[in-house]
Formats: C-alpha cells, structure tokens, sequence
C-alpha cells in the first residue's frame, strides 16, 4: 500500500470501527435494523469495498478485482456458521454445518467434537474456507488470517453477558480491518 503509514493506520481504524457496525447490522435477527433485506446490507458492504479501495489509492471502476474481492468478501459473511459460535457450548447439534461435522469427525471422532475445542475448530474452519476465495481475489494470503480472528472473537466473548453481539462488533473490526491492510 502507496500511503504513509499514519493515514494508513487512521484509515483501518476507521474500517474497523465500521466493520464492527457493519457485521453487527448483518447479523442483527428480529428487530427493527435486522428486518432489513440482507440485499441492502450487501449493498452497504460494497459501498464499503469501494471505500477501501479508494482510501488505499487503489479505486479501479473498470477492472474486476475490486469487484471481484468485494463479491468474495460479501459471501465470506453470508455462509452460516452453524452452532459453533457457542463455543463453550457442549450439546449435541444435528443443525451444524454437514462438510465441517465430516472434518471435525476426522479430527476428533465421531461424537467427540460437541466441546469448547470442536467448536473454535468449527469456526476457525468455516471462517478461514471462505476467506481462502477473498486472499485468492486480493491476492494476499495473509486474509487467511480471518479465520483465526473470527474464532478467536468469539472465543473471547464467549463467556460474557451478549457473547453474539460483543463477538460479531470485534469479528467484523478484525476482518475489515484486515481486508484493507491487505488490498
């Protein structure tokens, strides 16, 4: 990235803080904001891409690759993450994500994933098979990161008063955050 290194930093704090808004917004369930259609929370998020682009110098309305990330990044938030941000949860869930289930019984065998470690695995698997297809769009593969940034918001919060929503604000700060200092 082309800028110096205090507006770089102003710049991705200023994503963070509204990546944390963003990704709470989106997971937001019944209320008044979480009643609006996801399109318009994609929509958002592009908007959002298009910002970063422009802030890191790198705003290109002909080319692919700032679409192409931003589709990417669109659909590293839209696949679910099954039961596994419970993570100090440890009750048997058939409503987890089938794929993930067949890894962690690999891992850990059949029945014995339903704990604190299976569940972080779970996340960390989700979140990080995803971002594979957002660092292949950069291309930086330092966007893997976003796999371990994701599980390890959850598991910081997990314990506390609103784990979802404390975890979905730092989650959301992480990986836009590190979506800028990559592109």
């Amino acid at each position: 990235m082309m800028m110096e290194n205090s507006k770089t930093l102003a710049f991705a704090l200023a994503f963070g803080a509204i990546g944390a808004v963003w990704r709470r917004w989106f997971g937001m369930g019944g209320n008044k904001l979480g009643e609006i259609p996801r399109i318009f929370k994609y929509l958002a998020l592009f908007m959002i891409v298009v910002g970063m682009y422009w802030a890191a110098g790198a705003l290109d309305w002909t080319g692919w690759r700032m679409y192409a990330v931003a589709g990417a990044f669109a659909y590293h938030w839209s696949r679910s993450h099954g039961d596994y941000f419970h993570v100090w949860d440890t009750s048997p869930d058939e409503g987890r994500i089938k794929w993930i289930d067949c890894v962690l019984r690999l891992i850990y065998g059949e029945g014995n994933y339903y704990d604190f470690q299976g569940n972080v695995t779970g996340l960390l698997i989700r979140y990080t098979s995803t971002a594979c297809l957002v660092a292949a769009c950069i291309p930086d593969p330092l966007f893997l990161l976003a796999g371990a940034l994701t599980a390890a918001s959850y598991v910081v919060f997990g314990k506390s008063t609103r784990p979802t929503e404390y975890a979905e604000y730092l989650a959301g700060a992480l990986n836009f955050v590190l979506l800028f200092l990559c592109l």
